[in-house]
């Protein structure tokens, strides 16, 4: 099991392959939190050719992944309607 800096560290690897379109809708405090409290991993890369349910992400990063797309799904929502 991986501490919290160290799936901090695995979210932050992910988050830094997406568009940036895509990245300006994380909300920064999220960003900067991660940022903040990550603690890097020597054991843990992310390879971009492969998808990541076959890369061995822990379970802990996936669902702040999870809490990360749906804020910015909301974001994404509320700048349409303005």
């Amino acid at each position: 099991m991986l501490s919290q800096a160290k799936v901090l560290y695995q979210v932050k690897l992910i988050l830094d392959y997406l568009p940036e379109e895509e990245y300006k809708l994380i909300p920064q405090e999220m960003i900067d939190y991660i940022e903040d409290n990550f603690e890097y991993d020597e054991n843990f890369s992310i390879d971009p050719e492969i998808p990541l349910e076959k890369q061995k992400i822990d379970d802990k990063a996936f669902e702040m992944l999870d809490k990360i797309v749906r804020s910015a799904e909301i974001t994404k929502k509320e700048n349409k309607s303005i």
